[in-house]
Formats: C-alpha cells, structure tokens, sequence
C-alpha cells in the first residue's frame, strides 16, 4: 500500500499535465490568438501608456497610427472581455483552423478586426463633421468584439451548411444565431453599463464585414481547386 502511495503522482500534478495537454492540443490559430491577448491585456494593467498607443483612436489613426486598426482588436482592458475573447477564439481555431487552414483563418481575423476598426472610425469622423465635437477624434476603442461578432457569424454559417455542421459543437447547431444575437445584446449592454457606448460599433461593424466576406468574397481554392467561387455557395 506504501509503495502505491509513493508511486501515485500528486492529483494536482496530474491537473497540471492534462491543462498542459489541453493547450498543446489547441490549434496555433487559438494559441496565438489567445496569447496576444494575454500579453496585451497584462500591458494594459502594467503600461497604460503602451496600451494607449495600441488603441483606436480615430484622430490619431487618420494621422498615421495606422497599426491601431489591428493592435486594439488584442487590447481587451476587462478580464471579462479576456475571458470571452479568448474563449471566442479557441471555439473558432477548433472549428475552423483544420478545414480553412492557418491561412484562411487568420485573414478572416484581420478582414474583421480591420473592417470593425476602420468602419467605427469612418462613422466616428462623420459624427464629428456633423457635430464639430472634437471629444470624438480622441475617443480610445479597443476588444475583439469585432471579430468574436464575425466569429458568430461564421458558426452559424457551418451551422447550416452540410458540409461543415458536423465540425460544430452539439450545442451551436440549433443555436447558432441565439448565441450571436445573445453576445451582442450582452456586450452592447456591457459597454452601456461602462461608459463605453461607442464600441458597440465595433461589434455591429464586425457582424457585418464578417457576413460580407463569407457571403461574397471567401475563397474555396483548398475544397474546389485551383478556378474556385468565392463566397457562401450554399446559397
């Protein structure tokens, strides 16, 4: 009995192990995202003034930060918005890494966080033209709800379609666009109850690129060949 005593590992050994495991497991597209996340969101508790370089902020984006349109899509300044963001993107590697390839799936991350950014910064200037508030250009935006939105997108898309609803959690195929419309409620919600209304264009602006780039311009080149349509061919 002792020597089976000694020879069993630890039970928090073994919860260490398998965590490691799970995390070896994740696709690169989830380890990589969820690691920028991380990384930024601990530089935005450490370095604030780091972090407000990475942000959005419409006037300084026209003025040549142009990085900001991809860097504050990582900036998630809640451990709220870390916690969904990055469990967004391991559903999504999971789901969507092994049939798009690391390619496809990291263009759709930065065709929606790209999209999310310049559009809530193209009806922010707008606002400002027709208000002259100047509060406006220095407005700081920043989270993945852009892309977590085009991310739903893209689920419900699988959801419905025969040759992807297999790769679809259980749970997601008949919920699919209750998910998404609960997430926007939610954030919309979450930015109200903080302060920060305006990024719910983040959110909105990512729902609709992501739509628009599955519907209309996404490649198929890796299930139909070289001569592949783009776009939902399910329709």
């Amino acid at each position: 009995a002792d020597a089976r005593r000694t020879s069993s590992p630890p039970h928090h050994s073994i919860s260490r192990i398998e965590m490691v495991d799970h995390v070896v497991r994740l696709p690169l597209t989830s380890r990589v995202g969820v690691g920028a996340l991380v990384l930024l969101h601990i530089v935005h508790r450490t370095a604030p003034s780091v972090s407000a370089i990475l942000c959005l902020v419409p006037g300084n984006t026209f003025s040549g930060m142009v990085w900001n349109v991809i860097t504050s899509a990582f900036v998630e300044r809640s451990l709220v918005g870390l916690v969904v963001s990055s469990a967004a993107f391991g559903i999504f590697g999971r789901i969507f890494e092994p049939r798009w390839g690391l390619h496809e799936t990291w263009r759709f991350v930065l065709v929606c966080a790209v999209s999310s950014a310049l559009g809530s910064c193209v009806f922010i200037m707008i606002i400002y033209v027709a208000t002259r508030s100047e509060q406006l250009l220095f407005v700081e935006l920043s989270g993945l709800s852009g892309v977590v939105s085009g991310i739903a997108v893209a689920i419900h898309q699988a959801a419905h379609s025969d040759a992807q609803r297999a790769e679809v959690p259980t749970w997601l195929v008949g919920e699919s666009r209750k998910v998404a419309m609960l997430y926007l409620l939610i954030h919309a919600s979450w930015c109200l109850l903080t302060g920060r209304a305006v990024e719910i264009l983040l959110a909105v602006n990512g729902l609709t690129f992501g739509w628009v780039y599955l519907r209309f311009y996404q490649p198929h080149e890796s299930e139909l060949g070289p001569s592949a349509s783009v776009g939902d061919t399910s329709e």
